[in-house]
Parts: C-alpha cells; structure tokens; sequence
C-alpha cells in the first residue's frame, strides 16, 4: 500500500497527449476541484496543500500541463513530440475542458470547481463567461 496522499496516473488528452494527473481523493467527497498550476511549474509544488483540501472533503484532480512536469519531461511516458515549454493558449483550453470534463464524469452529482495559481486559469475563466465556478 502506497503511503503517498494522492494517486498518479497517465491519463490520454486531447491530440493524444499523454498527462500526468494526480487524484487526491477525499472520502466522502462534497466536491471536485480541477487544479492549474502555475507557468513553468509542476504538480509537485502542491503536495503540501492538496492532501488539506482532501481532508476537508475536497477531491482533488491536478495534471501537469502541456509542455510541464512530467507531462513534458518523463521520457519514457510523455508524448511523442512533447517537450518542455511546448505549448499553447490553444492547447491549453482543450487541455482544461478535457479535464473539467474528464472530473465531472468521474464523480457525477459532485460540484466541480477550477482552481489553480496561473494566469491560464484566468484566461480560461474569462474564455467561458457561463462558468462561474472558477476559484
């Protein structure tokens, strides 16, 4: 049995793209949040925060974005083509409706909520005016 807070997987993105995700599941869940890191950063960051939000009932669904973390580094997992700082705001969109999308399939009837410490996040919050759950 794993004594890490979180489990990781590979999850397959939009145009195939290989990310890393974290879950750090609370039990029982009142909600979902969908986590950005920052640019130039990685899931990593958050160890020390995510597991509170999990202990406070919040499931948490994180990825290293596109060009990032283990998303764009790990050799042997990441994407044919990926690599670090590869990315767009394009890219990036898709990448967060496939994950808010990719959270509200895996816990149906739970509240699902953005947040995250980038200036993607914001942009993506203003790109969809009828989410109002962005933190």
């Amino acid at each position: 049995m794993s004594s890490l807070p979180y489990t990781e997987t590979w999850l397959v993105g939009p145009q195939q793209t290989n990310f890393y995700t974290r879950l750090y599941l609370a039990s029982p869940a009142k909600a979902v949040i969908v986590f950005l890191h920052g640019f130039a950063e990685h899931v990593g960051r958050y160890t020390h925060f995510h597991p509170k939000l999990a202990e406070r009932g919040i499931t948490v669904f994180t990825f290293d974005q596109r060009g990032f973390g283990n998303t764009g580094l790990n050799v042997e997992k990441r994407s044919k083509g990926s690599q670090y700082g590869k990315t767009g705001w394009t890219d990036q969109m898709a990448d967060i409706d496939w994950a808010i999308t990719h959270a509200s399939k895996e816990f149906p009837g739970l509240p699902v909520f953005l947040m995250g410490q980038s200036m993607v996040r914001a942009c993506y919050c203003i790109k969809k005016p009828s989410l109002n759950e962005c933190m």
